[in-house]
């Protein structure tokens, strides 16, 4: 329910999308953002998520025929933090390529 809030939110932020002037030829461009807010809110609660998988190691409250589960379960949370970084990424070097043109 938080990610579905803070993907509205973002729809909401005015800075989504940001016309910028480009000095060359003088034309407008809009220039989309990431969702920023979404991205954090999403980032923090999956990084919060692995902190508690990690302290059930540390306090050995995981029994053996648990293990493989929160082994899944924690390959699927960090694969969620790879794609937030991915995006990030990729988002960057679009807009390096939109500079450089």
């Amino acid at each position: 329910k938080i990610q579905m809030h803070s993907c509205n939110f973002d729809l909401y932020v005015p800075l989504a999308k940001v016309i910028e002037k480009s000095e060359s030829t003088n034309e407008e461009q809009i220039i989309e953002r990431p969702h920023n807010f979404s991205l954090w809110m999403s980032n923090e609660i999956v990084r919060e998520m692995i902190h508690f998988l990690k302290l059930g190691f540390e306090l050995e409250l995981y029994s053996d025929d648990e293990l493989p589960y929160i082994y899944w379960y924690l390959d699927i949370l960090l694969s969620k933090v790879i794609s937030h970084k991915c995006y990030l990424r990729d988002f960057k070097q679009s807009q390096i390529k939109l500079k450089s043109l």
